[in-house]
């Protein structure tokens, strides 16, 4: 909850991220030697029992090109007419694809207007033409909307960002299937790179928090998103970026603005994503999988005590999930440990009724 963590403790200086070059993690995932250790250890530090849960990846080819083209498009599409914002917006998949601004309640009740988000699969279109299937599982299995007419550019820089992210994520995720089984032997039915390699369901958020005006009376932002962890396999994350009112790219205007993560002594620590490089953070689907040895950590992200007037953020997050339908198993002896740790799970349960449990328990 959010009041068991007040602001005051948000201060936190920067923690050191553990970051992977791509080139590294590109390497085969047989790689014997220096770097296979490396990486190992690079894991175990970051996503391990004692980690913040995040790593990030530098040097990814093309990656600050595709971030650049992406971004400045949230506040593109956010000052167009509200009548034509509307027209990109998905009832039917209870606003989890398209525009969706004011569907959101925060803790207190209200609904949250301070943000808006674009969603829509980074990979795939239309993941179905199964019209029963979709209208059973219409948040994952809708086809994507895009503002063809409005901001043509949306479409194509959304998914390339979103597919490189995805691409890289996998590279990662064969590593972390490497580092589970070197530990606890070979499983296929429990690989995260396969769930997330033969999935249909990923979702990408392009988020736009509006500027905070002298006048609204809405300076007093709680959060900008409330303490969670993310139940997918893994989320790519970049880092965001502020303009004024002018349009022009101005650096983060708040020390205590950003992405905290609570560690597992319970210390809260901000964390720093540099503008050149991906970060991701492990879900608890990873974590599940993985018998415990990746693990999912707490994390917020907070607007500061006091938000800048007149300043706006736009940033994009990639969920890598598995489909609906995947069932989320684990090895025999991991059971009561895993669902000890991650009560919404249980064996047989798919990776939608996992999903349906934690909407349920968190919102």
């Amino acid at each position: 909850s959010h009041a068991a963590y007040p602001n005051m403790a948000l201060t936190a200086d920067a923690a050191s991220v553990v970051d992977i070059p791509y080139s590294v993690l590109d390497a085969s995932s047989s790689s014997s030697g220096a770097s296979a250790t490396e990486l190992d250890d690079a894991l175990s530090k970051a996503f391990g029992p004692g980690g913040l849960g995040i790593l990030t990846v530098s040097g990814v080819p093309d990656f600050e090109k595709l971030r650049g083209a992406l971004l400045p498009l949230a506040r593109e599409f956010a000052e167009l007419p509200d009548d034509a914002k509307q027209k990109y917006e998905d009832e039917k998949s209870f606003y989890a694809f398209g525009w969706s601004h004011g569907k959101e309640k925060l803790s207190d009740g209200k609904f949250d207007t301070h943000k808006g988000s674009y969603y829509n699969n980074p990979v795939e279109d239309r993941p179905c033409d199964d019209d029963e299937l979709m209208e059973r599982h219409p948040s994952y299995l809708r086809p994507n909307v895009w503002p063809a007419v409005e901001l043509p550019a949306l479409e194509p820089s959304f998914k390339n960002l979103g597919t490189c992210i995805v691409n890289v994520g996998q590279k990662l995720l064969r590593h972390c299937d490497a580092y589970v089984r070197s530990r606890k032997g070979d499983d296929r039915a429990s690989s995260l790179e396969r769930a997330v390699s033969d999935s249909r369901c990923h979702k990408a958020r392009l988020l736009y928090y509006f500027p905070v005006s002298a006048v609204d009376g809405s300076t007093k932002q709680d959060t900008w998103c409330g303490w969670h962890k993310d139940h997918g396999t893994l989320t790519g994350l970049v880092s965001a970026r502020f303009t004024d009112a002018a349009g022009s790219e101005v650096p983060n205007p708040a020390k205590d603005a950003g992405l905290f993560i609570r560690n597992r002594a319970g210390e809260v620590t901000k964390v720093n994503i540099p503008k050149t490089s991906l970060a991701f953070q492990i879900g608890e689907s990873a974590q599940v999988a993985s018998g415990g040895l990746l693990r999912a950590t707490p994390h917020c992200v907070c607007p500061g005590a006091t938000p800048t007037v007149g300043v706006d953020r736009s940033t994009f997050a990639v969920f890598m999930q598995p489909s609906f339908d995947y069932v989320m198993s684990v090895r025999e002896e991991d059971a009561s440990s895993v669902q000890t740790d991650v009560d919404r799970w249980s064996p047989g349960v798919t990776f939608g009724e996992f999903t349906e449990r934690t909407l349920n328990k968190y919102y």
